[in-house]
C-alpha cells in the first residue's frame, strides 16, 4: 500500500514494523505463560503501540527524527515549573469542597477541592500571553516535542519510584487491592490508594497535568499549522474543539471524577502515573500530529454534520451515564431522570437499574468510545494512526469491563447475578 498508493519505499520503512510487532507478538507469549494477576488483554494495547510505533516510522518520518531528541535541562525545569504552578494554583484560586466516596473503612471520605477550571482557564490564558507578546514561539512545543517527550517520561518514572519508596512495606488500610510482595507489580500497580506529597492528593492533582497537557499539545499543533501554513483546517479546527470541550467539561464537572473506579478502587503506581502523564496526552493526540501537515484536508458539509452528531451522541451518553452513577452514590434516594420517582434499584438500593444503567451495564464506556470515534473521524480514513486512539480504548475498555464485572460479582455476589439477568448487555444494548 505504501509503494503503489504513497509512493513510499517501504525496503526500510517496514524493518520497524516487523521489530516492533515481534516484540509486542513476544511479550503477549511471555506474558499469556508467566502472569496469574493482569488478564492477557492488558498487553494488547501495549502490542498496539508497538505496531504503531512502525507505523509512525513508516508514514511520518519527521516524527521519527523528532523523537530522538533526549531532555535537555531546559525541558525538565520547563515542565517542573508546570507541575510545580498547577499545584500552587489549586490551593490559591477559588473552588468548591466535595467529599468523595466512603473508603473501605466504611467511615472515612477524602474532601477535594474542586476549581480544576478555574486553573485550566489561567493556564490558556497564560499560554495566549505568552504566545501575544512573543515571549514563545508559536512552535515551541512541535520543535521541541521529543524533549518534552522523554522528558515526562523521566518525570513519570521519577514520581512512580518515589511513591513506590514511601509506601513499600506500609499497610495502607484504605487500599481496595493490596500489594502482592513482588517487586515488579507493586511498582506497576502501586501499593497506596491515594498517596500525598507536600501535603497534595497526588492521584487527583495528577490528572491536572494530563488533562490540560493533552488540550494544550491539541491546540499547539493548531496554532503551529497556522503559523506554517496560514489556515487552519476544518478538521483541525473541530478536532481541537471537541477534545477541549471534553477537558472543560471533565474540569467543569471535576467532582464525579472522586467516584470513578481509578479513583475509589485502583493504587497509584507507575500504570497511573504514566499512563497520566504521558500516554494521555502524547498518544490521544495523535490526530493532531496527523494533520499538523495537512492544512488542505477537506470536510464535506455532511462529512461535518456527521462527526458533530457523532460527538454530541457520544458526549451526551458518557455525560449522562456518570452523572447518574455519580448522583446514585452521593444520593441513592434522588431521582434519575426528571420525575419524582426513586430510582429503581436491586439488593435494597446496593445497584442502580434506572436510567442508563438499566439499558447496558457499562453505557459510560460506550459514550467514551463513541466520542473516541468522534476525535478520530475527522481526520478521514487515509491512514490507521489517527485510530489508533480509538481501537486502544476499545481494547482497554472491554478489558476494564471483565475486569470490573469480576470484582463486582466478588462484593455484591447474588446480587450482581440478578443485575446481569435484569441487565443483559454489557456495552452495547443488543449486541455485546
Amino acid at each position: 500500500y505504501q509503494r503503489r498508493v504513497m509512493g513510499i519505499n517501504t525496503s526500510a520503512n517496514m524493518f520497524p514494523v516487523s521489530v516492533s510487532a515481534s516484540v509486542g507478538a513476544a511479550l503477549l507469549g511471555v506474558h499469556a505463560v508467566s502472569s496469574k494477576r493482569f488478564p492477557w488483554l492488558f498487553y494488547v494495547p501495549l502490542f498496539l503501540a508497538f505496531c504503531l510505533l512502525g507505523e509512525v516510522y513508516s508514514i511520518l518520518p519527521a516524527m521519527k527524527d523528532i523523537l530522538l531528541h533526549p531532555p535537555t535541562w531546559r525541558s525538565i525545569l520547563c515542565f517542573g515549573v508546570y507541575l510545580v504552578i498547577l499545584a500552587l494554583l489549586g490551593p490559591i484560586l477559588p473552588g468548591n469542597y466535595h467529599k468523595g466516596v466512603l473508603l473501605k473503612d466504611g467511615k472515612t471520605r477524602i474532601t477535594y477541592k474542586v476549581n480544576g477550571l478555574y486553573v485550566f482557564f489561567v493556564l490558556l490564558l497564560s499560554c495566549a500571553t505568552l504566545l501575544k507578546f512573543h515571549i514563545v514561539s508559536p512552535l515551541v512545543i512541535v520543535d521541541h516535542f521529543g524533549e518534552l517527550f522523554w522528558t515526562v517520561n523521566l518525570y513519570a518514572f521519577a514520581l512512580a519510584s518515589v511513591l513506590y519508596l514511601k509506601g513499600a512495606g506500609k499497610v495502607d488500610p484504605f487500599s481496595v487491592l493490596p500489594p502482592s510482595g513482588r517487586f515488579l507489580h507493586d511498582f506497576v500497580t502501586g501499593v497506596q490508594l491515594n498517596p500525598t506529597l507536600f501535603g497534595i492528593n497526588v492521584k487527583f492533582f495528577w490528572l491536572r497535568p494530563s488533562m490540560m497537557g493533552w488540550a494544550v499539545l491539541n491546540l499547539s499543533f493548531m496554532v503551529a499549522q497556522y503559523h506554517l501554513y496560514n489556515t487552519i483546517s476544518t478538521p483541525m479546527l473541530l478536532f481541537v474543539l471537541f477534545t477541549n470541550a471534553y477537558v472543560i467539561d471533565y474540569f467543569y464537572l471535576e467532582a464525579y471524577m472522586t467516584s470513578t473506579w481509578d479513583i475509589i478502587a485502583e493504587n497509584f503506581g507507575w500504570m497511573l502515573v504514566w499512563g497520566d502523564i504521558v500516554f494521555i496526552p502524547f498518544f490521544f493526540s495523535l490526530q493532531g500530529w496527523y494533520m499538523l501537515h495537512k492544512p488542505h484536508l477537506h470536510l464535506s458539509s455532511m462529512e461535518m454534520v456527521v462527526c458533530i452528531l457523532m460527538f454530541l451522541i457520544g458526549y451526551s451518553i458518557f455525560r449522562i451515564a456518570n452523572k447518574q452513577k455519580h448522583d446514585f452514590k452521593n444520593h441513592p434516594d434522588q431521582p434519575i431522570w426528571l420525575t419524582s420517582h426513586k430510582p429503581k434499584t436491586i439488593g435494597k438500593g446496593r445497584i442502580l437499574l434506572s436510567g442508563l444503567w438499566g439499558v447496558a451495564r457499562h453505557m459510560n464506556y460506550t459514550g467514551d468510545l463513541v466520542l473516541a470515534f468522534a476525535f478520530c473521524l475527522p481526520c478521514k480514513f487515509e491512514s490507521f494512526l489517527p485510530y489508533a486512539y480509538f481501537v486502544y480504548l476499545l481494547l482497554l475498555l472491554i478489558q476494564r469491563q471483565w475486569r470490573d464485572e469480576e470484582k463486582c460479582a466478588e462484593k455484591y455476589g447474588p446480587v450482581w447475578t440478578e443485575y446481569c439477568k435484569a441487565v443483559p448487555w454489557r456495552l452495547i444494548p443488543y449486541l455485546y
